[in-house]
């Protein structure tokens, strides 16, 4: 408990000082040896001063933890942990007393988390916080495990921050410990899940930071949840965390570019849309927006409602780089609408919303393709579900001959000039053939572009 009762000064800010000496750590290896000698005190003697040697037999334990002898892998297994955590104690005692940021320090998280927030005192400082309480240190330690090369899952290929590459999943130790403190939180702050006698305490910043830390160093696929537990999304609505977002509070900054990166990582269906619900309301900027909303149109097995916010969203902030992903879905048939009462009544599909975002995106007019349009609406309702609702004419009063209608008007551009001067925002000739569009039938798992994105 040195981080409660220790005055910071206490240790030296130098690393240095925590280097191993060749001597402790060649006595630590003889009694390593001795671990299996034949006689049983020989053995219980070498584990009482492995024990007492603390983090300066650390080195040669983590040496012998495969040692083929089942003795001494027993007795390592048993030591290595409190050794470890002996370790990071010091580390970290020595990462507190270097005020003056003079030396590097290796704790884990902090390097990447350093790369994620700066190395600035503002960002140091919520480290710090992070650092003091203790039931931080389990994650902690689990993320010194997270690759260094990380990079975008194929899924996600639509622009964004990289992180840990989906075909290396994290230890399950990592994993563990994301779900253990959750859980923890949760209960602690839930009046009907608590331990009895305990009382009802709201997550600080701290805490909350260190979730959307750690969960932006792993794959979102992997992590562990139960029935009973929510998303780290849900910390949005914390008032404290509301006020850092909004940038009141000395860790606003550095909070906010944690939960950029946090949000900047979201693969799912339903954490993408609380992401760009997120980065709307906390004004992010529309970059990210955009980013998330192209993944969540790239993004295999989504909802139609889930496409279609996306769509809304890129027509809204004219995200012209996201076209590629938007025509893959002028062939996803799926149902999101139906206005006025049959036998008379309309039915709006994801295609129809993709053409008319298609058809902003390339700087035409909405009316050219048939859609119901009126004067002055606002942004809003100019891109959303009832905006993609063709008018009937006398001569194409049905929806399905609307729809072929604008359908072909679209091919025609593509094939055109029009689509020949758009074609640098996306692969457009390609997606034809002798017959028309060359695209699968619609099944709402649509092909993503096979790319990688390297870490930025």
């Amino acid at each position: 408990l040195f981080l409660a009762c220790a005055p910071l000064g206490a240790a030296s800010p130098d690393p240095a000082t925590l280097v191993v000496s060749a001597e402790d750590l060649a006595s630590a290896r003889g009694w390593i040896t001795e671990l299996n000698a034949e006689q049983y005190r020989d053995r219980e003697a070498a584990t009482a001063r492995l024990a007492a040697f603390g983090r300066k037999a650390l080195i040669p334990l983590a040496d012998a933890k495969s040692d083929p002898r089942p003795e001494i892998a027993e007795r390592v297994r048993l030591l290595y942990p409190r050794a470890a955590a002996a370790d990071l104690d010091a580390r970290i005692e020595t990462f507190l007393a270097d005020t003056d940021e003079r030396f590097s320090h290796d704790l884990p998280g902090w390097s990447r988390y350093v790369t994620t927030v700066g190395a600035g005192p503002a960002a140091r400082d919520l480290f710090i916080e992070i650092l003091r309480d203790r039931n931080h240190l389990e994650l902690l330690a689990s993320l010194a495990a997270v690759p260094a090369d990380r990079r975008l899952p194929v899924a996600a290929a639509i622009g964004g921050t990289a992180f840990a590459d989906a075909d290396k999943p994290p230890p399950d130790r990592i994993r563990q410990a994301l779900a253990n403190r959750q859980l923890a939180m949760q209960s602690r702050a839930n009046a009907f899940t608590r331990p009895s006698g305990s009382v009802v305490r709201q997550p600080t910043l701290p805490e909350i930071a260190m979730i959307l830390f750690a969960e932006s160093m792993v794959p979102e696929e992997t992590l562990l949840f139960n029935a009973n537990q929510f998303s780290a999304s849900t910390y949005f609505y914390q008032p404290i965390c509301r006020e850092a977002l909004l940038g009141n509070g000395k860790h606003a900054a550095a909070f906010r570019t944690l939960a950029h990166n946090w949000l900047d990582t979201r693969l799912g269906p339903v954490a993408l849309t609380n992401a760009m619900n997120t980065s709307i309301a906390y004004k992010f900027e529309q970059e990210l927006t955009l980013r998330i909303a192209g993944r969540m149109l790239a993004t295999p097995n989504a909802m139609p409602h889930t496409r279609s916010s996306a769509l809304c969203m890129i027509a809204r902030l004219n995200g012209r780089a996201y076209l590629p992903a938007v025509l893959l879905l002028l062939n996803d048939e799926s149902a999101l609408m139906t206005l006025g009462v049959a036998p008379n009544a309309t039915n709006i599909e994801v295609r129809d919303l993709a053409l008319l975002t298609a058809v902003h995106l390339t700087g035409q007019t909405s009316a050219a393709y048939g859609f119901l349009t009126t004067p002055g609406l606002n942004d809003d309702i100019r891109f959303s579900v009832p905006a993609a609702r063709y008018a009937a004419t006398p001569s194409a009063p049905k929806q399905d001959e609307l729809r072929k209608i604008a359908f072909n008007k679209w091919t025609t551009w593509e094939l055109g000039l029009g689509g020949a001067v758009a074609g640098p925002l996306g692969p457009l000739g390609l997606l034809h053939g002798p017959k028309g569009r060359l695209a699968p039938k619609p099944n709402n798992a649509l092909p993503v572009p096979n790319l990688v994105v390297p870490v930025k």
